[in-house]
């Protein structure tokens, strides 16, 4: 993994593809209004392809990184968490693999 890529530098990159009219359609969709199922929910409005670009290109972040990512108040940044730590998941060691189940 490398350290060189954080938190911030992924949530600038995701404000460049962020979408209004989309996020307005999501927090719909996902009943992100008060009493909804998904009530609080923030939404950038990134198509999930996108989120796997992003996912690919960030795919050797620290877990400390990711972990961020898994926590953010905007859904598509914890779903690119969850691609991010599944293909780490997939190519690691069982003591990573550990760390990232503890994670979630």
């Amino acid at each position: 993994m490398d350290n060189e890529n954080t938190y911030e530098d992924i949530h600038g990159e995701l404000l460049t593809y962020r979408d209004e009219n989309r996020a307005a359609k999501s927090k719909k969709f996902f009943q992100a209004e008060k009493g909804g199922y998904g009530e609080g929910d923030k939404f950038l409005g990134i198509q999930v392809p996108v989120l796997r670009k992003v996912a690919r290109k960030y795919k050797r972040i620290s877990l400390d990184e990711a972990e961020k990512l898994l926590q953010s108040e905007y859904h598509e940044e914890r779903l690119l968490a969850v691609f991010i730590l599944a293909d780490i998941f997939k190519k690691s060691d069982g003591e990573t693999q550990e760390k990232i189940f503890n994670l979630y």
